[in-house]
Protein backbone atom coordinates (compact mmCIF):
# COMPACT_ATOMS: atom_id res chain seq x y z
CA UNK A 1 0.00 0.00 0.00
CA UNK A 2 1.60 3.37 -1.29
CA UNK A 3 -0.78 5.98 -0.10
CA UNK A 4 -4.05 6.50 1.64
CA UNK A 5 -7.23 8.42 0.03
CA UNK A 6 -9.57 10.37 1.33
CA UNK A 7 -13.01 9.20 1.23
CA UNK A 8 -13.54 12.25 -1.10
CA UNK A 9 -10.89 11.28 -3.01
CA UNK A 10 -12.28 7.91 -3.12
CA UNK A 11 -15.76 9.11 -4.32
CA UNK A 12 -14.23 10.66 -7.60
CA UNK A 13 -11.34 8.37 -8.47
CA UNK A 14 -13.77 4.88 -7.48
CA UNK A 15 -13.02 3.26 -10.94
CA UNK A 16 -8.92 3.73 -10.44
CA UNK A 17 -8.79 3.25 -6.94
CA UNK A 18 -10.60 -0.30 -7.61
CA UNK A 19 -8.07 -1.47 -10.16
CA UNK A 20 -4.82 -0.50 -7.91
CA UNK A 21 -6.79 -2.92 -5.53
CA UNK A 22 -6.93 -5.41 -7.59
CA UNK A 23 -3.47 -5.07 -8.81
CA UNK A 24 -2.02 -4.30 -5.19
CA UNK A 25 -4.59 -6.09 -3.14
CA UNK A 26 -5.71 -3.14 -0.50
CA UNK A 27 -6.39 0.25 -0.55
CA UNK A 28 -7.13 2.57 2.44
CA UNK A 29 -9.42 5.07 2.97
CA UNK A 30 -9.43 7.87 5.49
CA UNK A 31 -11.46 10.30 6.73
CA UNK A 32 -10.15 13.40 7.90
CA UNK A 33 -6.56 11.46 7.94
CA UNK A 34 -7.66 8.29 10.46
CA UNK A 35 -7.89 5.17 8.53
CA UNK A 36 -11.66 3.98 8.11
CA UNK A 37 -12.04 1.17 5.36
CA UNK A 38 -10.52 -0.44 2.73
CA UNK A 39 -11.01 -1.77 -0.76
CA UNK A 40 -9.82 -4.67 -0.94
CA UNK A 41 -9.07 -7.49 -4.16
CA UNK A 42 -11.14 -10.56 -4.50
CA UNK A 43 -8.45 -12.64 -4.28
CA UNK A 44 -6.63 -11.06 -1.26
CA UNK A 45 -10.42 -11.25 0.06
CA UNK A 46 -10.28 -14.63 -0.63
CA UNK A 47 -7.19 -14.99 1.30
CA UNK A 48 -8.13 -13.06 4.34
CA UNK A 49 -11.30 -15.17 4.58
CA UNK A 50 -9.48 -18.83 4.47
CA UNK A 51 -11.04 -19.62 0.74
CA UNK A 52 -10.28 -23.64 0.47
CA UNK A 53 -9.91 -24.09 4.32
CA UNK A 54 -7.22 -26.62 4.84
CA UNK A 55 -6.68 -28.09 8.22
CA UNK A 56 -4.11 -27.75 10.73
CA UNK A 57 -2.52 -30.73 9.57
CA UNK A 58 -2.61 -29.71 5.88
CA UNK A 59 -0.95 -26.26 6.72
CA UNK A 60 1.68 -27.65 8.75
CA UNK A 61 2.56 -30.06 6.05
CA UNK A 62 2.76 -27.22 3.23
CA UNK A 63 4.54 -25.19 5.56
CA UNK A 64 7.33 -28.22 5.81
CA UNK A 65 7.14 -28.67 2.17
CA UNK A 66 8.02 -24.61 1.41
CA UNK A 67 10.45 -24.49 4.04
CA UNK A 68 13.80 -25.77 4.33
CA UNK A 69 13.93 -26.38 8.65
CA UNK A 70 17.65 -27.75 8.52
CA UNK A 71 18.86 -24.11 6.49
CA UNK A 72 16.86 -22.38 9.94
CA UNK A 73 18.97 -24.74 11.98
CA UNK A 74 16.65 -26.99 13.19
CA UNK A 75 17.09 -30.63 13.45
CA UNK A 76 14.92 -33.77 13.91
CA UNK A 77 15.77 -33.87 17.96
CA UNK A 78 14.19 -30.38 17.64
CA UNK A 79 11.20 -32.19 16.99
CA UNK A 80 11.01 -35.39 19.21
CA UNK A 81 8.99 -35.76 21.73
CA UNK A 82 6.42 -32.74 20.55
CA UNK A 83 3.73 -35.08 19.65
CA UNK A 84 1.67 -36.38 22.26
CA UNK A 85 0.93 -39.94 21.97
CA UNK A 86 -1.93 -41.02 24.22
CA UNK A 87 -4.79 -42.51 23.66
CA UNK A 88 -6.70 -39.45 23.81
CA UNK A 89 -11.01 -39.36 24.46
CA UNK A 90 -12.77 -42.63 25.14
CA UNK A 91 -16.26 -42.34 23.01
CA UNK A 92 -19.60 -44.11 24.42
CA UNK A 93 -21.99 -43.80 21.90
Amino acid sequence: MDRDYSIREAKDQLPALVRRAEQRGVVRLTRRGEPVARIVSEREYARLKGGGKRDLWKAIQAFRGRTDLKALGFTDADFAGLRDRSPGRSHRW
